[in-house]
């Protein structure tokens, strides 16, 4: 029984260690968005987010800390979207 429980413990420590050292699928999607993003777009993101959070947050500092936001936001000045206009439709 104490064997069981050892292996237990060990699968769930080496499940633990690749789960935390695998990559989040969804901020390498948004960091290859920034790198598509085209210098206008780029500049379009950081004016919207120093309007919004102040004028320390450019597209490149807040992307380190929340690289999907800034993808969202992204996203919708290349499709061509206000996204402020979406924040007034909710």
């Amino acid at each position: 029984m104490i064997v069981l429980l050892l292996v237990v413990v060990f699968a769930l420590t080496k499940f633990a260690e690749y789960a935390a050292d695998r990559p989040d699928p969804s901020e390498r999607v948004a960091h290859d968005l920034q790198d598509l993003a085209s210098s206008e777009n780029l500049a379009e993101a950081d004016r919207l987010l120093t309007e919004v959070f102040g004028e320390n947050a450019t597209a490149a500092y807040v992307g380190e800390r929340e690289p999907r936001l800034v993808a969202g936001v992204l996203g919708n000045i290349m499709r061509g979207n206000d996204p402020r206009s979406d924040c007034a439709k909710s």
